[in-house]
């Protein structure tokens, strides 16, 4: 049973049922997952919006330096860092997230169709391991 508060939302189930499953019943997203899926949508939003314009400087469009078939497919350069801290960062991040995306995921002209998609294959990633 599901209960809506306001703010909240509570989930009567049992005690012994694993947090997975409660998690799966709610349609939340477990934090990784919900961390990725919230830098695919501020990376979506820059690269269909150029808003907002302090994370559209930091998206760079691959292009490659002779005519190869990934020069289609909507990727981003991948920032070259020297320690693991670096990759750490925000643009480096957004840019290894959404080259791993489909592009089945990538390619949608729509803002909730994108969302849609994104937020099923993350549970279908979940499901899978």
């Amino acid at each position: 049973m599901r209960t809506e508060l306001p703010g909240c939302t509570v989930l009567c189930a049992h005690h012994e049922l694993p947090s997975q499953a409660q998690l799966e019943a709610l349609h939340w997203l477990p934090v990784r997952q919900r961390i990725v899926f919230k830098i695919a949508v501020l990376t979506y939003k820059s690269l269909n919006t150029q808003q907002p314009a302090y994370l559209h400087c930091l998206l760079y469009p691959y292009q490659p330096s002779c005519t190869l078939h990934s020069a289609c497919q909507n990727l981003l350069q991948i920032l070259l860092v020297n320690i693991n801290f670096g990759r750490c960062s925000f643009s480096c991040a957004l840019a290894e997230i959404w080259n791993n995306l489909p592009d089945t995921v990538k390619d949608l002209p729509f803002f909730t169709t994108f969302i849609t998609r994104l937020k099923s294959h993350l549970f279908n990633l979940i499901n899978k391991y």
